[in-house]
């Protein structure tokens, strides 16, 4: 298993380095706003005037 240094970032990917033999990777974090369902954020659409939301 290998210790793991923060070298750099970029967006959820990140270059980090063990320290006992020097091996470098890019680690997908796996983590970021690509992940999100499309519809997540959709809005209902408005009921028509005078109708009431149920």
């Amino acid at each position: 298993m290998h210790w793991r240094f923060l070298l750099a970032a970029e967006g959820r990917r990140l270059f980090v380095q063990c320290p006992g033999c020097r091996h470098r990777w890019w680690h997908d974090t796996g983590f970021g706003a690509g992940d999100r369902p499309r519809d997540l954020d959709a809005l209902p659409d408005f009921p028509a005037p005078g109708r009431a939301i149920v």
